[in-house]
């Protein structure tokens, strides 16, 4: 199993449904050679279909090969989001042609919570905006088609971006394919869809609030971040689902990170208050207390105690920056003081900050810059590249 395939296969897939379909051993993908395929059993490789991966499927299966040119065991390989032509080529390439049989599987929208799908595709936005390899639009209009097929045909689709007329289009193929929905009344009412790249400032700018800010510090992965000793103390990495479901960091998930000490703050007292009243309780108060509150205060407490590490933590990353650097995101986005822009941007080179910061400051103020000729612009952005 590729690594980046984990938790996406554990929204749609845990390991008890797995165990329940006769998985036996779930290994994670190494750049390493493996033994031979134990009689009876079967090898399948779960990977991203991207031919750095397939090689590295490519080369453990031919090391497994014997001497008549046949596998032992079993192996399949299944590709996500779909098969290519450049990776059958590959494996037929490698002298395993009806040695391995290749499949693709694509899961559709993810629930992350109540109010948030996500296709989880982590390869997507590399290829359809550096590659230029268009068929990561396959997933998503099979995204959209199952979506509809389930709630109904969306009457109402406001799209803008390149693309979109494309998506669309398959979309209309699979309805063709498939089916159309069977669904009579419509669930939803409006679909928008907007392409990334109608709006690159966004991603450019610095995140203020504090779920911005911990995938920034820490990345939040299908909608779980982990934390390591820096925010916990233990020398385990802890992992925490990012949802509603936990009433700390709905509260505080889309607030200004300069309000959250106060927020946090104000829920730890509470809770201390409540575990001191329970002192004073009586035997049924007590056995009540038990029953009914104590679990819960306990997973409020501990993710209290999680949020003030991780906010300690992004305050000591990000909180000497903020000051400065802030001002000059608006000034850039604003396309004014473009020289005292330049020259903070190179006073960042010359300190050594984490190379994301100063080419994302280059980035924004190329694209903010009416105008992009600009010498000293140019020269600049050489010079650190």
């Amino acid at each position: 199993l590729e690594p980046g395939l984990t938790r996406p296969l554990d929204r749609v897939a845990g390991m008890s449904v797995l165990g329940r379909a006769g998985v036996e051993a779930v290994l994670k993908l190494e750049k390493t050679s493996v033994g031979p395929v134990p009689s009876g059993l079967t090898r399948v490789y779960l990977i991203s279909a991207n031919l750095i991966q397939a090689k590295y499927v490519a080369d453990q299966i031919s090391a497994g090969v014997d001497d008549s040119g046949a596998a032992v065991g079993t192996v399949h390989v299944v590709l996500v989001p779909r098969t290519l032509a450049a990776i059958h080529n590959l494996f037929e390439e490698e002298g395993l042609a009806g040695i391995v049989e290749l499949h693709q599987f694509c899961w559709e929208f993810i629930p992350l919570d109540f109010d948030l799908l996500s296709l989880e595709l982590p390869n997507f936005f590399r290829n359809q905006y550096l590659a230029h390899d268009h068929s990561g639009l396959v997933s998503a209009a099979r995204a959209i088609w199952g979506l509809q097929s389930i709630y109904g045909a969306i009457p109402n689709v406001f799209a803008h971006g390149r693309s979109v007329r494309k998506l669309m289009n398959l979309v209309n193929v699979f309805s063709l394919h498939y089916g159309q929905p069977k669904t009579k009344q419509a669930d939803i009412g409006y679909l928008y869809i907007f392409e990334r790249d109608v709006d690159w400032a966004s991603c450019l700018l610095s995140p203020l609030t504090y779920e911005g800010l911990l995938d920034e510090v820490f990345g939040i992965s299908c909608g779980t971040v982990e934390f390591g000793k820096e925010v916990t103390g233990a020398d385990q990495p802890t992992k925490l689902q990012l949802s509603s479901k936990d009433k700390m960091f709905d509260k505080i998930r889309n607030k200004h990170f300069a309000s959250i000490f106060s927020v946090l703050g104000v829920t730890a007292k509470q809770l201390s208050a409540a575990q001191a009243a329970a002192s004073g309780m009586n035997i049924t108060e007590m056995k009540s207390f038990v029953q009914n509150d104590l679990k819960n205060m306990k997973s409020q407490s501990r993710a209290v105690a999680l949020h003030i590490g991780a906010s300690e933590r992004i305050q000591k990353l990000k909180g000497r920056y903020f000051e400065t650097q802030l001002p000059v995101e608006h000034t850039i986005i604003a396309n004014t003081s473009t020289r005292e822009n330049i020259e903070y941007i190179e006073d960042r080179m010359a300190q050594l900050v984490p190379y994301t910061v100063s080419l994302r400051l280059i980035a924004l103020l190329s694209l903010a810059s009416e105008d992009r000729k600009s010498t000293r612009l140019n020269s600049s952005h050489a010079r650190y590249l």
